[in-house]
């Protein structure tokens, strides 16, 4: 007896996306129909978020997948993407999450707002500001972090000392305030349609900085039931807020994971998801003792999949699948093939254009080497202005990989670094 296959409509697909929904144990399973090109490329994303109509766009995929005997629709885009896949999902009668629901806990003033009235006791100070900011909005007290009400990649999101320093951050020409707004112009619609709120996202938020190590907390929601998954580090350059890597497992206490753990499954209860993938940012700060939250997203962490599959056994995409068809995922742990695994970001701090990328020889000798890992470029030759300006520093390349002891990581990060060269002038 031949089963049928599910049909899933994939918006907005990501190079993650088409590579692990490629695996061959899905083939049997599951039809994909990819559709639309990933939104959230910093920075060449910007010229398609520009001309796009989220509503419409709704409609329009709607109409033309009514008919397509769709089992599920599934979007892993971090911007609205995930918002436009649970408001068609939703449109057909598929399984999915409230996009009301989504969308105001990505907004991070209003997530902030239902992090205070969950567990204040994990909630920084915050208010929002204006650009350019103005003092008496200010009852804070310095150092404080600065980020947009709605962004991603940490794009315009910097550490402040001072007011002198805030007004330095903001001070964002025409053109900056231009092409933000215009980003932003596809969330705010959806922000009032959806919840009805008038207060758009084009302002900034500011909050007393949250001090210790960072780690960030996977789970998904099935039907009300919340599961937590693993505690992945997340190790920045040194005097940066920029990732170095992410590793898991984490190397925290057991009994200050579990405090995590729970900290995540009750700030999701209290934002009342009932359904879909979600990952929290934690740092625990071991001289207080203290855990505080950074932030909540509705999502699925693709970059962590890889990560989760070779320590665990159960790839993140595998959860998103049944997910999407209303199954509830079945979940294991410590049943991979490595007992550590990270994803490792290359990262350019200075310079005005990136003059040299590996070149497929190098490409070559590295997967010779390490013939399980993952390699993802996002450098091109040319001007770092843009991502430098708004991001602080240049992401060059991504590369997860796996091994069995922590040295082994680390030596994996020393290939990276000698056999991957990325020049600036």
């Amino acid at each position: 007896m031949t089963v049928k296959r599910k049909r899933i409509l994939v918006l907005f697909p990501s190079e993650w996306d088409r590579r692990h929904l490629a695996a061959a144990r899905f083939r049997d399973g599951y039809e994909f129909i990819f559709h639309g090109d990933a939104l959230w490329q910093f920075p060449e994303g910007f010229l398609r978020i520009v001309r796009l109509n989220p509503l419409a766009l709704i409609d329009r995929i709607a109409d033309r997948f009514a008919a397509a005997g769709l089992d599920a629709v599934i979007s892993t885009d971090e911007y609205i993407g995930v918002v436009i896949a649970a408001a068609i999902a939703r449109r057909l009668g598929l399984p999915g999450g409230d996009p009301a629901r989504i969308i105001r806990s990505q907004h991070k003033y209003l997530s902030r707002c239902e992090q205070h009235r969950t567990a204040p006791e994990c909630v920084p100070g915050f208010c929002m500001v204006g650009v350019p900011p103005r003092r008496e909005d200010l009852r804070l007290r310095f150092p404080l972090f600065v980020k947009p009400l709605r962004g991603s990649f940490s794009i315009f999101a910097a550490r402040v000392d001072d007011h002198e320093a805030l007004e330095k951050h903001l001070d964002l020409n025409l053109l900056w305030r231009l092409g933000l707004r215009t980003v932003l112009r596809p969330y705010n619609k959806m922000l009032r349609y959806f919840i009805g709120d008038t207060a758009d996202a084009n302002r900034f938020i500011a909050e007393e900085v949250v001090e210790g190590e960072q780690v960030c907390v996977d789970g998904f929601v099935h039907e009300g039931d919340i599961h937590i998954g693993g505690v992945i580090d997340a190790v920045m350059f040194p005097g940066t807020d920029a990732f170095e890597r992410f590793q898991y497992p984490s190397r925290l206490r057991m009994d200050v994971q579990e405090r995590i753990r729970e900290l995540a499954h009750k700030l999701v209860e209290g934002f009342g998801l009932e359904h879909g993938q979600f990952n929290v940012e934690f740092r625990y700060d071991a001289a207080r003792d203290h855990i505080g939250v950074i932030e909540m997203h509705p999502r699925m962490s693709f970059q962590f999949a890889d990560m989760y599959e070779d320590v665990d056994g159960l790839n993140s995409y595998d959860l998103l699948l049944d997910l999407s068809v209303g199954r509830r995922p079945t979940v294991c742990s410590a049943r991979g093939s490595a007992k550590h695994a990270a994803s490792l970001v290359v990262r350019k701090f200075g310079g005005r254009r990136l003059s040299r990328l590996p070149d497929q020889n190098a490409l070559a000798a590295f997967r010779r080497r390490h013939p399980f890992a993952h390699v993802h470029l996002y450098a091109k030759k040319g001007s770092m202005g843009l991502e430098m300006r708004a991001m602080g520093s240049y992401r060059c390349a991504l590369i997860n990989a796996s091994a069995d002891s922590l040295a082994g990581l680390a030596q994996i990060r020393t290939d990276v670094d000698e056999m991957l060269r990325f020049e600036v002038a």
